[in-house]
């Protein structure tokens, strides 16, 4: 029988370090239909293309004044940390699916493509992250 993963054990490092206080993230795969359709088809026809992947990351915004809670570092998106990142940042990024038991993770570098601040009277205030994808992602399944 095949186990369900619940999203609050997910988990997102850059690097080698886990993104403080993230409350979400979304990977993304895909590939290019190249269309090879010629005169007297009576139906489009297509070939696979080129691969990509991209992704995007959402957290609480943390200060200076957060805890790091277990981990001696925590990447930061901000001003005053030298963990910060910018857009055109590179990046080497393991996603993360775990039940307790197995782990299911997905690693590839990429580049940092925007940043975004939000912030509502009545939410917290939150940073969100979107990468796009350098190469190969791979998927790794750990029992």
């Amino acid at each position: 029988m095949s186990n369900c993963f619940n999203g609050r054990n997910g988990a997102l490092s850059i690097g080698s370090v886990n993104v403080a206080q993230l409350t979400s993230w979304d990977l993304t795969q895909s590939a290019d239909a190249v269309e090879c359709t010629f005169m007297g088809q009576a139906w489009k026809s297509h070939e696979a293309g080129i691969a990509s992947w991209e992704g995007s990351c959402e957290a609480l915004f943390a200060g200076d004044a957060v805890d790091s809670g277990d981990a001696n570092e925590l990447v930061r998106v901000d001003t005053n940390s030298s963990n910060t990142l910018l857009p055109g940042s590179p990046v080497a990024l393991v996603f993360y699916a775990v039940d307790g038991v197995e782990t299911n993770k997905w690693t590839g570098d990429a580049i940092v493509t925007s940043i975004e601040n939000s912030a509502s009277l009545d939410d917290m205030m939150t940073v969100s992250l979107s990468f796009t994808g350098t190469g190969a992602l791979t998927n790794t399944f750990h029992p």
